[in-house]
């Protein structure tokens, strides 16, 4: 049995030294959190009193927490964006290769069918019947 169907390692971009660099980091980062969290001892504390607490104010509290993870998420990706703008200003390349931003490439190289292609409406097949 296959749980991950025609997924497999070829999808990882080992060729792409931002993409690995940034997975790098993010997995770096969370294995240093959680070493500290378990190294101090946090565990149990966090268990039982945070993560299935069922008091709304430290639900509220994780809430934001995970709101500014994401807002600082966000101003990441809109840095991004403009550095990738600001760097391909005047015909040169910018920091990332035209073929990122190509999804069609990447979904045939896995083996996926075309996903950008216009479905037909059962809805309106249906109606285009009945006339």
């Amino acid at each position: 049995m296959n749980l991950l169907g025609k997924l497999d390692w070829s999808a990882i971009p080992f060729d792409q030294p931002i993409i690995m660099g940034a997975s790098g980091g993010v997995v770096l980062v969370i294995v240093l959190i959680l070493s500290w969290v378990t190294l101090k001892g946090y565990v149990p504390y966090l268990w039982r009193e945070w993560i299935t607490s069922v008091d709304h104010k430290r639900i509220g509290i994780m809430y934001i927490i995970l709101a500014l993870i994401m807002l600082l998420r966000g101003f990441a990706d809109a840095i991004m964006m403009r550095a990738q703008q600001a760097v391909a200003a005047g015909g040169a390349q910018g920091y990332l290769p035209p073929e990122h931003f190509d999804q069609n490439r990447r979904s045939q190289r896995v083996g996926r069918k075309d996903t950008c292609r216009p479905s037909t409406s059962t809805r309106s097949s249906r109606h285009m019947a009945r006339s």
